[in-house]
Order: C-alpha cells, then sequence, then structure tokens
C-alpha cells in the first residue's frame, strides 16, 4: 500500500516543507495574528512546490501531491481576503 505512492528523496521534502508552510501559516498567521510575517511561509513553501514539481515530472509520485497542496494551502486563504 505505501509502497506504490511514489516514495522517493524530492517527495519527502516536498512533503516536510509543506507541512512546516502549513503550520506556520497556521501557527503565526492566523493564530497569533502576525500578517506582516507572510515571508515564513514563503520559506518553506517555494521549495515545497518546487521540490514537489520536481518529484512528480520524475515518477508521478503521490507523496509529492500532498507535499505540493499542502504548500500551496495558505493560498485559500490569503485569496479570500
Amino acid at each position: 500500500m505505501f509502497r506504490d505512492l511514489g516514495w522517493s528523496f524530492y517527495s519527502v521534502l516536498a512533503l516536510i516543507c509543506g507541512v512546516a508552510t502549513a503550520w506556520l501559516h497556521w501557527w503565526v498567521v492566523m493564530h497569533l495574528g502576525l500578517w506582516p510575517y507572510i515571508i515564513f511561509e514563503l520559506i518553506p513553501g517555494l521549495p515545497g512546490v518546487a521540490f514537489g514539481g520536481y518529484a512528480i515530472h520524475q515518477n508521478q509520485s503521490k507523496i509529492a501531491w500532498a507535499g505540493v497542496l499542502l504548500s500551496l494551502s495558505p493560498l485559500l486563504t490569503w485569496l479570500a481576503i
């Protein structure tokens, strides 16, 4: 079950960056209300999208898709404002 998800170094990096982006968005921006610190979302978010895009291009990784979606998740908040 877990073997066919497309695990690779870059897909794991994308997942880690995606989780970090989603957590930073929830904790720093939404919970603490520190809106000027949006830059802290971009630091793990942009590499997460880049690593995920590479992993998806190389082996159609489902793990990388999860990382990319988590990295892009703060956009839902910013586009809704």
